[in-house]
């Protein structure tokens, strides 16, 4: 029997969500684009995602100097891409493109790296945007991956879990302490979503991680208000 589905497909045929040439699932990219982003799985520290480089096959289980001698206050993080010119273009599309499209894409990708906390997680909540910027932008990039993953996996969501109570300057340009310095005391849990966060295991969804410096942020006030964990699980990692 012929679907409807089927039958847009072969009029309509899924094209890459980067090249555009013609592929075999919707919401996905040709293999060609696809061989361009650069997986750091297995590669990176587990305390905050950052790529250490082809140094043995056991080497994601380790951690980077600096989580050794500075543990971050989230437990862990979950990142398959290494940030560079190829997935940039994937979140700077999202981002201020209006290519919500890609959201399924970069949910799916985000996670596989997930299986084995899966079951810990509780709770989904994005890293937020301020009232101002949303406004603006009309939409949180971060919010519609939670979104996408919390369908994907049933886990219960929080969009409104964290509150940005202010609109802080673009971070792209900030060196490691001016980004901690930028985000300080700029997170917080509302009054109302207290009783949600109390003894859970978070998993808190971001686009990009670079220092690591807002995801602390929002670990900090997710921690203030009595959640077990939080667990971080970005797109790509600088």
């Amino acid at each position: 029997m012929i679907t409807l589905g089927t039958l847009v497909s072969s009029i309509i045929p899924p094209r890459c969500l980067q090249c555009r040439q013609v592929v075999m699932e919707d919401h996905s990219l040709c293999p060609a684009c696809f061989k361009l982003l650069v997986f750091i799985d297995g590669y990176n520290c587990r305390s905050c995602g950052l790529p250490l480089g082809k140094a043995g096959e056991h080497i994601g289980g380790f951690r980077c100097g600096s989580c050794i001698l500075n543990p971050p206050n989230f437990s862990q993080t979950r990142v398959p891409f290494l940030y560079d010119q190829y997935s940039r273009k994937l979140i700077l599309s999202l981002k201020y493109a209006d290519r919500t499209d890609l959201t399924n894409l970069i949910a799916g990708l985000m996670l596989k790296t997930l299986d084995d906390v899966l079951p810990s997680i509780d709770l989904i909540v994005p890293v937020p945007l301020h009232w101002q910027r949303l406004f603006r932008r009309t939409y949180n990039q971060a919010g519609l991956i939670a979104e996408k993953i919390a369908q994907k996996t049933g886990k219960k969501l929080l969009l409104s879990g964290l509150k940005r109570l202010i609109a802080t300057p673009p971070q792209g340009k900030m060196t490691a302490k001016q980004r901690r310095k930028n985000v300080t005391n700029v997170f917080t849990v509302p009054a109302n979503r207290h009783s949600l966060i109390i003894d859970r295991s978070v998993l808190l969804i971001d686009d990009v991680m670079t220092t690591g410096a807002t995801v602390s942020a929002c670990t900090k006030a997710l921690l203030q208000a009595s959640a077990r964990q939080v667990i971080v699980c970005v797109f790509a990692r600088a």
